[in-house]
């Protein structure tokens, strides 16, 4: 994706929307920082899976708006580590699972949860074609803790305090004011 936009052969500018569903964090920071930098202006809809059920997420960012991707990361003050601030899994767990050797690691995470995150995903779209949404949002569904648990994982804080199915965050809310990207 990443050199396919580099060196011309897509041009974000010939879409009405953007979807990145990679669920790829490093990939989905990329496009987000591109977007900024060229001053993109066409809304990009994100979206990703929590491991073993735990949740999704989809996100609508636009530079009309505040917030951006990368104000959903946050650095350790300890470990200086990079963390995602609206995981439902604590920071620092090593989550991936091995088939045979290292060729073959994988996030462990169902079909259904994909299927719910594309729902979000067509939501949103919805919204945003209807003229429904006035603001960067991310919506993030809870899922079920049993597996995540049973394999001796732990829950990350956002996810014991959303009481909620899903829940509906505003830009203005997840915006960090000292964000690399859109920060002031």
């Amino acid at each position: 994706m990443e050199d396919l936009i580099e060196e011309g052969s897509i041009d974000l500018e010939d879409y009405d929307i953007i979807i990145s569903a990679t669920g790829n964090h490093n990939s989905n920071r990329w496009l987000n920082r591109y977007i900024h930098e060229n001053k993109i202006y066409r809304p990009c809809f994100y979206l990703w899976n929590e491991p073993l059920d735990l949740g999704c997420h989809a996100a609508f960012i636009s530079l009309r708006y505040n917030g951006c991707y990368d104000c959903f990361f946050d650095r350790d003050s300890t470990t200086n580590e990079l963390y995602d601030r609206v995981s439902f899994s604590e920071p620092g767990q090593v989550i991936t699972r091995n088939i045979r050797g290292c060729s073959n690691s994988f996030v462990p995470y169902s079909s259904n949860v994909s299927i719910k995150t594309v729902c979000l995903c067509i939501d949103l779209i919805d919204r945003y074609f209807t003229d429904r949404l006035n603001e960067n949002i991310l919506v993030s569904e809870k899922g079920d803790a049993y597996y995540f648990q049973k394999a001796g994982l732990k829950v990350s804080e956002v996810y014991s305090k959303q009481n909620s199915t899903i829940e509906y965050i505003s830009g203005k809310d997840f915006k960090k004011i000292d964000c690399s990207i859109c920060g002031d």
